[in-house]
């Protein structure tokens, strides 16, 4: 039909969410006249407006405007808490696609894409019903791509545990780090593990913002991870 297809989660849970799950597209690209064919809107405070979670992998979304209140925009991301079928060695969230997206207003991150303790022996998550616990596992073929992201009080895109195959160019990333957070301040944020090409990226910070960095780098281990041709405001 005509127009966007608007999912208001009510500001309760998200407005798309998913576990265990695989080879999954969501497109909002049926209608010509709209970039973005879906909105997905007020998750609610703390909460993700698009949460892919635990052994979810395959997974491609375009054509999403995604927006709060809310924590973070999308995040697709698997921690293990007790559950060894999610650990390091046993589950890979293979094939993760993210273009020609708008997420915007949000108050954490506008893209959560992977784990974030990759060089931890054991993840933060574990619980003493498991300890110590279980590693994070890897992200293998990630591409990020044409998305436009403004206005978040955390990172704009965070990438984690990437470890091969792994792309992010042609985004713009404008007022992020709103909250100015230490340690939450990228406009793009490669966190540990994370390895690749990261090229052709438009970065914009808010004018007089006293905290807030284009890149955070904390990733790069078994491969390069080469940065060029980005615009840095």
């Amino acid at each position: 039909g005509e127009g966007q297809v608007v999912v208001d989660a009510g500001g309760q849970g998200a407005a798309l969410s998913a576990s265990e799950a695989s080879f999954l597209h969501f497109a909002g690209v049926g209608n010509p006249n709209e970039d973005y064919g879906f909105v997905m809107k007020n998750s609610g405070p703390g909460r993700t407006v698009v949460d892919l979670r635990e052994g979810t992998t395959d997974i491609e979304i375009e054509g999403f405007e995604v927006t709060g209140p809310s924590y973070s925009g999308i995040a697709i991301r698997t921690y293990p808490y007790c559950n060894p079928d999610h650990a390091r060695g046993a589950f890979i969230q293979k094939n993760t696609r993210l273009h020609h997206n708008y997420i915007h207003d949000v108050g954490g991150e506008g893209l959560y894409i992977g784990p974030s303790h990759y060089y931890y022996d054991y993840s933060p998550t574990s619980t003493a019903a498991c300890a110590p616990g279980y590693p994070e596992p890897h992200l293998s073929g990630v591409e990020i791509a044409y998305n436009r992201v403004e206005n978040t009080g955390r990172d704009g895109i965070q990438v984690g545990a990437a470890i091969e195959n792994t792309s992010i160019h042609h985004n713009v990333v404008r007022n992020y780090a709103l909250l100015e957070d230490y340690g939450h301040i990228g406009g793009i944020q490669l966190n540990p593990g994370t390895v690749g090409q990261v090229y052709a990226n438009w970065i914009e910070s808010t004018p007089g913002s006293l905290s807030d960095n284009a890149f955070q780098i904390a990733g790069g281990d078994n491969e390069a991870l080469v940065l060029y041709n980005n615009v840095i405001v």
